[in-house]
């Protein structure tokens, strides 16, 4: 029951291992995969434009857009 809670809290506010490996975990689901890709072409990323994310989290989006941009 204790490690259930430990676990659980983590969903809320990740912090310490546990919460790395719990992020990590949410971040590399197919659907936030799917998600953080359609957000990423929706945005037409072109030579020379420059991205500004705020709260990005694990980075996922900011890798994706760094795939996109030639330098990124």
């Amino acid at each position: 029951m204790l490690v259930h809670s430990l676990v659980m809290s983590q969903y809320k506010r990740p912090r310490g291992l546990v919460g790395l490996i719990v992020a990590g975990s949410l971040a590399r689901r197919a659907t936030h995969v799917e998600r953080n890709d359609w957000t990423v072409d929706c945005l037409d990323l072109r030579p020379g434009m420059r991205i500004l994310e705020i709260g990005c989290g694990p980075g996922l989006g900011v890798e994706a857009c760094s795939r996109k941009l030639e330098g990124g």
